[in-house]
């Protein structure tokens, strides 16, 4: 399963996330629990060069009608009940399995889809008060000193800075975006796509296995909505001013261009042809009235991306200038991401329940069971390019084992959290009913060397250990197949923006390591390694070894996370393996480089370090940004206060005919809007 904050992947077992901390619904098991609790920090896109917008959403699959049942081709079973197919020709694993529990699963079948039915157990979202402004069309009139939007942006005379082009000068109404084309996000990427065979059709019904938490209000404005699938369903049912294609690159979503020239104030120029869930025409009230709620929602996701704006204003119906209280270049990753979705202004003021739920995105809520289901149905007046699957449930099932049981015998089309051996099976030549698409997670499985320990913060010991290390041969063994080596001379986030690639890394060289080691003051004495999740054990284990073979003895440390987590507080950790963690904005390297940084394990204090990422987070020139980060890349590299040793993988399990995923290394991105399940003719 995948932790509920930050998408790490964690084991049935896991009592906190090996990665943030935040406590999972789980047992408790010694060796399989892992760092501190924190909230990832993200913001930083560029800058003054003008942005090319990035081309309307791409499903990866004609988006043809759904026809109606043809003969030979079972119906698709009723909306808000389970698919109940079983799948045909069953390896000879699962007909073991099965013969065990076939009961289990048709007696849980059963009893949810009478739930279901009987519409019990359900819960309503909590009405958070805030206090909205009436509506009032005069408030929307331009009062004829509009001129001075061109002075912000729209006059390069004026040595304004316009971060996205219009299309034209006003959206053309169409079902598809009227943004221009621009190169292909290099972040995301979509399952491939087969092509539909003779007399098949596309499937109106799809069942996705989540296992990243429970799954409570399903919006964004709720405190206890930090759960990986619901930030799905974010993206899925409501719609952002921006979305974010990687390196800085955004693209016009509700918003068809903005401007800026100063970092503070931003002016956004909304589409006129979008329309709420609820037929309400889309406006900039709707923009300052999401601005209030989220301001105000103390404790939700949204709040920490509104609390930045200091006012909001709608200068006339598709026009909104959000000021914020200083320069901030992150603003535009802030706006970009999945808790910040425009909701309806009518909804959230009129003090329905389920208002909040409302929004203008491909897929409508239709319903939720608390902890268990989302049903979300196909907006066919979806102003974007439309979905392709009229329904999708997605299904909250914690237990590992019972994941793997129901894709194998069809219960779902797609599953999430899949244990790395089971990948395998699904990923073999012979089981031609499934495909795997991996994915390599952001975060860095790095060392960390405590530089305020005598024997740590020597560099030479330091070099030794580095050189020592086969990194390649500790992703194999301790990944079992699902981790990638890295063997580049950074530590960054995969896609993080302004990575730096060229820094040389330290080879795997046993003798240089030899040769460091004496001329450090290392004396025979134990060292120790600390860990605080299964994976990284394997990986101390193998590293173990590696220090054996060139002199240095070591002990390994289990910890559980609070136990990890005061260790490292009081100065008591020599080496440990753990997750750094990295969003795909750069701002976030200061949780890791900086004094008090809540993932600085290693307790690095370089102060030019810290000056450079300060610097950083507020320069507006894109270039000067790059070169900044580049060096503080290449001081971490010389310094060597961490290094890392392997990417993690996770791999979603599709079965015969599905598509249309969009996938990204953070995995509260990946975007299943246009998921598609081609059926067998």
């Amino acid at each position: 399963m995948f932790c509920i904050n930050c998408g790490a992947t964690l084991s049935e077992s896991d009592v906190f996330c090996i990665n943030c901390g935040v406590k999972v619904d789980a047992a408790p098991e010694a060796p399989q629990t892992a760092s501190p609790p924190e909230a990832p920090q993200t913001a930083t896109p560029p800058e003054a060069p003008p942005v090319v917008p990035q081309a309307a959403r791409q499903s990866g699959a004609p988006s043809y009608a759904t026809p109606g049942p043809q003969p030979g081709i079972p119906p698709e079973p009723p909306f808000g009940q389970q698919t109940g197919s079983a799948k045909k020709g069953l390896t000879k694993k699962a007909k073991m399995i099965i013969i065990i529990a076939a009961a289990v699963v048709i007696v849980c079948a059963g009893a949810f889809a009478a739930i279901k039915l009987l519409d019990l157990g359900g819960s309503t979202p909590q009405m958070v008060s805030t206090s909205m402004p009436p509506r009032d069309d005069d408030d929307y009139e331009s009062d004829g000193s509009s001129s001075w939007l061109f002075g912000l942006g729209g006059r390069k005379d004026e040595g304004a800075t316009t971060t996205s082009a219009p299309a034209s000068a006003s959206p053309a109404p169409s079902a598809a975006p009227a943004s221009p084309t621009a190169p292909a996000p290099a972040t995301p990427t979509t399952a491939p796509a087969p092509e539909p065979v003779a007399g098949g059709r596309y499937s109106d019904y799809i069942e996705i296995l989540v296992d990243s938490g429970i799954m409570t209000e399903p919006h964004p404005m709720s405190q206890g909505a930090y759960s990986t699938a619901l930030n799905w369903c974010f993206t899925m049912v409501y719609d952002r001013l921006i979305d974010y294609h990687g390196e800085g690159m955004y693209s016009p979503s509700l918003a068809h261009y903005w401007e800026t020239s100063d970092y503070k104030t931003y002016i956004f120029h909304l589409r006129d042809d979008v329309y709420f869930h609820n037929g309400e025409k889309f406006t900039a009230q709707d923009v300052v009235s999401t601005w209030l709620l989220g301001r105000d929602s103390v404790g939700s996701p949204a709040s920490a991306i509104w609390g930045m704006v200091v006012s909001a204003m709608a200068w006339d119906d598709y026009t909104v200038v959000l000021e914020l209280a200083s320069a901030d270049p992150g603003f535009l990753f802030e706006l970009s991401r999945y808790a910040a979705g425009i909701l309806n202004h009518y909804e959230i003021t009129s003090g329905y329940d389920w208002g909040f739920t409302v929004g203008t995105g491909a897929y409508i809520l239709d319903d939720y069971y608390y902890v268990e289901s989302v049903f979300l149905e196909r907006n066919d007046n979806y102003w974007g390019e439309p979905p392709i699957t009229r329904f999708i449930h997605l299904r909250y099932t914690p237990e590992q084992a019972m994941r793997a049981l129901m894709m194998e015998v069809g219960e779902c089309q797609v599953g999430f959290g899949i244990a790395a051996d089971e990948l395998t099976y699904f990923q073999s030549y012979y089981n031609n009913d499934f495909s795997v698409l991996p994915i390599v997670l952001n975060h860095p499985n790095s060392i960390a060397f405590n530089m305020n320990d005598r024997l740590t913060g020597d560099y030479n010991f330091r070099m030794a250990v580095l050189h020592a290390i086969d990194k390649d041969m500790m992703a194999a063994v301790a990944g079992n197949g699902w981790c990638e080596g890295d063997n580049s001379g950074t530590l960054w986030g995969y896609e993080t923006e302004y990575r730096n690639n060229y820094i040389t890394p330290i080879p795997y060289d046993p003798d240089k390591a030899r040769e460091y080691l004496v001329a450090s003051s290392y004396n025979g004495e134990p060292v120790t390694i600390s860990i605080a999740s299964q994976m990284n054990y394997i990986a101390a284990e193998v590293l173990q070894a590696q220090l054996s073979s060139i002199g240095i003895q070591t002990d390994i440390i289990i910890y559980d996370v609070p136990g990890f987590f005061a260790a490292w507080q009081t100065n008591d950790i020599q080496i440990s393996i753990y997750n750094n963690f990295f969003s795909l904005s750069a701002d976030s390297a200061k949780q890791n480089f900086t004094p008090g940084g809540v993932y600085n394990r290693a307790s690095y204090n370089n102060p030019d370090v810290t000056a450079l990422l300060n610097m950083a987070a507020e320069t507006t020139d894109a270039r000067a940004r790059e070169d900044m980060y580049f060096t503080v890349q290449q001081i971490i590299a010389e310094d060597a206060p961490y290094s890392n040793l392997f990417w993690r993988m996770t791999g979603v399990v599709l079965y015969r005919g599905v598509g249309g995923i969009r996938t990204s290394p953070d995995l509260n991105n990946i975007d299943l809007r246009y998921v598609y399940w081609v059926l067998d003719g």
